[in-house]
């Protein structure tokens, strides 16, 4: 387990190696697995102004979810290197904090999937 976000509804998403996402209900404590074919750690998450959830790890990898994590899909952003925490900043912007220090990403300009 690397990380963990509310995402309100008395639902929680963790997530940590090897893409391993769950979707936890607070009210039953009852675990779902989030469908995810990426391989890769996922070392930190923040929910965005839109509500959407932003995930973060290795080698570059970053997956978003519009749906309070129900499913998520790969998007390509321009970090360079690994991110550990994610600090959200108004509107579809982040700052990226990892090995390349600290890259601001702003989800309107980015590349296409």
């Amino acid at each position: 387990l690397y990380g963990a976000q509310f995402v309100g509804s008395g639902v929680l998403l963790v997530h940590g190696l090897r893409g391993h996402l769950y979707r936890i209900t607070l009210a039953d404590n009852t675990w779902e697995r989030v469908p995810n074919e990426h391989p890769v750690m996922l070392s930190a998450s923040c929910r965005l102004a839109t509500g959407d959830i932003l995930f973060a790890g290795a080698a570059r990898w970053f997956l978003i979810s519009s749906d309070e994590g129900k499913t998520v899909r790969r998007i390509r952003l321009p970090a360079t290197t690994a991110v550990a925490e994610l600090i959200r900043l108004p509107y579809r912007r982040v700052l990226a904090l990892g090995e390349a220090g600290v890259t601001l990403v702003d989800l309107d300009e980015r590349s296409a999937p």
